[in-house]
């Protein structure tokens, strides 16, 4: 069965890890029977064409182990990021599999006025954005993106317990906001979302390497699913949205 997980980090963080180098991130996905991780590089949330170079050489290097994540911000033209055009015609050249931003970290809001030229970088070649969730304080400005910027696919990383009020009717109203179930452990809101919503918007993600793939897992493994739904979430999704990419 191939697993695609989307949630993982390389490098060395100031939080606990279980690991720090590419081969220990290998070895794990090993252990747990990962096909491939879309991983970005803790060097770039610091320094962006660092880090992102160095995630890009570690996925050349990785025989499609590694997918490069690449960490933007919405500050295109200034001293760290290029303007937009320039951006764009990066991004289609080095082939990044998603971009993930930190908008509760970096302190910007996620709307169209603070980020929209970022935004429509990304969505004119419809390239995955990949957020943590947090404390979802931000997620209202979500369906105002979601009308915005139409072919942008958005994903939610590691969703909590008790956010049902916000996801279900995200997932229900929009077409691309995507959900990473990996820590949404209430009880039977997986089994809820397939049979109200289906399986389509749902992604794993383990959120290596502060936690291992085991319980992330089990979240797929022993839902009370179809294995067409198993399948989608798994790796399906995923593989649906790199191949709509422009």
């Amino acid at each position: 069965m191939e697993i695609v997980d989307v949630n993982c980090m390389i490098g060395r963080q100031e939080m606990r890890q279980h690991f720090t180098r590419p081969d220990q991130c290998l070895q794990t996905m090993d252990a747990y029977r990962i096909t491939s991780a879309v991983a970005a590089h803790a060097d770039a949330r610091w320094n962006a064409s660092r880090g992102n170079s160095a995630i890009r050489e570690l996925a050349a290097q990785s025989e499609g182990r590694l997918q490069a994540c690449y960490v933007l911000r919405p500050n295109l033209g200034g001293g760290e990021m290029p303007d937009g055009a320039a951006l764009l015609a990066q991004l289609r050249e080095e082939r990044p599999v998603a971009v993930r931003l930190f908008p509760q970290q970096d302190n910007f809001p996620l709307n169209s006025f603070f980020c929209g030229d970022l935004l429509e970088v990304l969505n004119e070649i419809r390239l995955p954005m990949l957020i943590g969730y947090g404390d979802g304080k931000w997620c209202t400005e979500l369906p105002a993106l979601a009308v915005s910027f139409p072919d942008l696919p958005v994903v939610l990383l590691r969703v909590p317990i008790r956010q049902s009020g916000i996801i279900l009717p995200l997932l229900a109203k929009t077409k691309t906001i995507y959900v990473d179930i990996g820590a949404l452990i209430d009880n039977g809101l997986v089994e809820e979302v397939v049979r109200r919503h289906g399986s389509q918007q749902l992604l794993f993600g383990s959120g290596m390497p502060f936690f291992l793939p085991a319980g992330s897992l089990g979240m797929v493994m022993y839902a009370r699913i179809g294995e067409e739904a198993r399948t989608d979430i798994l790796a399906g999704n995923w593989k649906r949205l790199q191949e709509e990419r422009r």
